[in-house]
């Protein structure tokens, strides 16, 4: 890959970083013909062999340590990457690259692609079957008697007391001015300590005054622990919200692809270090335009169809569950989970449609004032 992105066809991605090559072999290199073509890279029809001049003309590029997707090579290391191509512009009397040409989300891009493939182990693991045992074990220590209560009220107390603290560590550091004679931090810290008193003061009333609702909020996230506990299938819903959006994202790839497919390929060149680069770009008409902004509406509302119509389903299990009388019926709430759904879509499927359209919308013209921002 030269500096504007034109990429090489490889027999496998590199394993190593090699940013100090002793001669061309060990650089990734366009062919000999277009090298003999390119100025800067070839002198009187013979290619140069000074490495960094290779790399500045746009012929050849460092080896970088890289993993494969989609039958790309992508480097681990962009950034350290981009330095040594500044080295090497150095190093033949240039100015660096990175200011001038490189975008800045490349480093962002580089740093995101990397981290999710270096955790994908953690991700899948932790983040996701951690998760869900974690979560159901939070639900059955949550209905031990009073744990509840004490998580609560422990984290609501917890806040006028670090105010309180925080009030005696200013009174201590008043005393420390005094002794010194500092009437100016003196006043500060006074003034700081009996904020602090007030806050905590307020707080504590504010939790006086809400104690009963408070405790309502208790039984309720009670009751709410019970309801998932009956409806243990419920915590693989999202499995099932995953799998209808994997039904949206991969005919969505395929026709974005499809569009991306419909540009006219446009020959261009840009000046690199005095040297001229070709690449491609595409070019597309108004009407393919439209449809890229188009299938990003349909991607954004159907999205929120998603989630909306698993959060009226789950909302719907866990209502019949708690105005059943007979909550022991362990076979009659368990097969209700797939009657909910079918409830769910036959009488609520308007509502998650308009509901998630508005979402949709508002998703939607925050990505056009964004793009109009990078504009």
């Amino acid at each position: 890959m030269d500096i504007l992105g034109n990429g090489v066809c490889i027999h496998k991605c590199p394993l190593e970083n090699i940013f100090q090559p002793s001669n061309r072999s060990q650089l990734i290199c366009k062919d000999h013909q277009d090298l003999t073509g390119m100025l800067g890279c070839s002198f009187e029809g013979k290619i140069v062999e000074d490495v960094n001049q290779l790399v500045v003309c746009g012929g050849c590029m460092f080896q970088a340590d890289s993993f494969a997707a989609m039958d790309f090579c992508i480097p681990k290391v962009i950034p350290v990457l981009l330095q040594q191509v500044d080295y090497a512009a150095n190093a033949t009397g240039f100015d660096p690259l990175h200011q001038l040409y490189v975008p800045h989300l490349v480093p962002f891009m580089e740093k995101f692609v990397t981290d999710i493939w270096t955790a994908r182990h953690v991700v899948l693991g932790l983040g996701l079957a951690g998760s869900l045992v974690l979560g159901f074990l939070f639900l059955l220590i949550l209905r031990m008697p009073g744990f509840a209560s004490i998580l609560v009220w422990g984290a609501a107390i917890v806040t006028p007391v670090s105010f309180v603290f925080g009030g005696i560590y200013c009174r201590q550091l008043l005393t420390v001015h005094e002794q010194r004679g500092d009437d100016r931090y003196m006043k500060f810290f006074q003034f700081l300590s009996y904020l602090f008193y007030f806050i905590a003061a307020i707080i504590a009333c504010v939790l006086v005054f809400l104690r009963r609702r408070i405790m309502l909020a208790i039984s309720i996230t009670k009751v709410a622990a019970k309801s998932v506990m009956a409806f243990p299938l419920s915590i693989f819903y999202p499995f099932f919200q995953l799998f209808g959006y994997l039904l949206l994202v991969l005919p969505w790839t395929v026709f974005m692809m499809f569009l991306a497919g419909t540009g006219k390929h446009v020959e261009k060149t840009q000046e690199i270090f005095s040297y001229e680069i070709s690449y491609t770009s595409y070019e597309y008409t108004p009407n393919v335009k439209l449809s890229f902004w188009f299938m990003l509406f349909i991607l954004f509302w159907t999205s929120a169809y998603i989630v909306a119509i698993g959060q009226i389903t789950l909302a719907m299990c866990y209502s019949k569950w708690y105005f059943s009388e007979n909550k022991k019926n362990r076979v009659g709430i368990e097969s209700s989970l797939l009657s909910c759904m079918f409830l769910s879509f036959i009488y609520h499927n308007g509502t998650a449609a308009f509901g998630s359209m508005i979402l949709g919308a508002t998703r939607f013209t925050r990505a056009i004032l964004l793009w109009v921002q990078k504009k």
